[in-house]
């Protein structure tokens, strides 16, 4: 019985030695051949729909503009409004002030984005209809360039706000259509 028992210890030694030094050349024969690393992409150009005032009716005109963005929404969002700040190439009106930054931006799961801009947004006082120009070029910029977003909500420095001027109520969430485009 004893007997047994020893060779099948003895046995058992010699196969696990053996998956062990089999494994071992396995490992290091991988090993000695470099494998290429795939870097994830972080910034790429996308072609932009951005929406400015129209300088002749009430409401947006839109302009295609090509820009480096990033992979996640917030990257993106922000360099949609990096965009707008700079204004129209084309004929359209400037809706944001040249200082306004987007410090954050996240994405609820009933598709509401919510966007946290630094105080440069309020660095100028708006009137009315400069108001409803700004807030309608950034609703319908972002809902337009991010079909995964459905309306848009305003903060302001981690705070929610419901204006950014006194003219226009940000209390609810905005879509895009609730700022037309111009006929």
């Amino acid at each position: 019985m004893q007997r047994i028992f020893f060779i099948l210890g003895a046995l058992l030694l010699v196969l696990v030695g053996a998956l062990y030094f089999l494994g071992r050349g396995r490992i290091e024969s991988s090993a000695a051949k470099p494998r290429p690393r795939v870097l994830e992409r972080t910034t790429q150009i996308e072609t932009l729909t951005l929406y400015f005032g129209d300088s002749k009716r009430i409401g947006f005109v839109s302009e295609a503009r090509s820009s480096a963005t990033g992979s996640n929404l917030e990257a993106r969002a922000r360099a949609v409004i990096r965009e707008l700040a700079q204004g129209p190439l084309e004929s359209g009106l400037p809706v944001l002030p040249a200082g306004a930054r987007l410090e954050h931006a996240f994405l609820d799961r009933w598709g509401i984005a919510y966007l946290d801009f630094d105080r440069g947004i309020l660095s100028e006082r708006k009137l009315d209809g400069q108001e409803w120009l700004m807030v309608g070029s950034i609703v319908r910029s972002i809902c337009v360039n991010f079909p995964e977003v459905r309306a848009v909500r305003f903060m302001v420095a981690g705070e929610m706000v419901t204006s950014l001027s006194g003219y226009v109520d940000l209390e609810e969430p905005l879509t895009a259509a609730d700022f037309a485009l111009a006929p």
